[in-house]
């Protein structure tokens, strides 16, 4: 979730905690250029997002997705600063583009990025 959702929308916040699902950090901007601008402003967001999510629902999630996934904007260095704070990094390497199609057509997005990988060594 993020920052802004969970202070906007806090009786949901605490409704998907009371009925048991998994609740997870996903920063503050949703800004690629911000949030990715370095270690400290990955953490940055994501220890906002950890303290407004325990402030407003009782839950210290550790659990992050980062904005757009992690591939290619996060570093080398800011996933190691993420994995020594602690944090578990919840990623996708497939973007069904949901947020794009607002009709079947992500379907055929994510078979065609699926075929594309599908001969690649570690892309499955």
């Amino acid at each position: 979730m993020l920052d802004g959702n969970i202070r906007r929308y806090p009786d949901s916040a605490r409704l998907m905690v009371k009925m048991g699902e998994s609740v997870g950090l996903h920063g503050v901007t949703h800004n690629a250029k911000l949030f990715y601008a370095s270690a400290a402003s990955v953490l940055g967001e994501m220890n906002q997002d950890r303290n407004t999510l325990k402030e407003i629902t009782g839950v210290d999630s550790v659990l992050i997705r980062t904005p757009y996934g992690s591939v290619p904007d996060l570093t080398p260095e800011e996933k190691k600063a993420v994995f020594d704070n602690g944090y578990l990094m919840w990623d996708w390497n497939i973007d069904s583009r949901d947020w794009y199609y607002k009709d079947a057509r992500f379907v055929d997005s994510v078979i065609e990025q699926l075929q594309k990988r599908a001969n690649k060594p570690g892309q499955q």
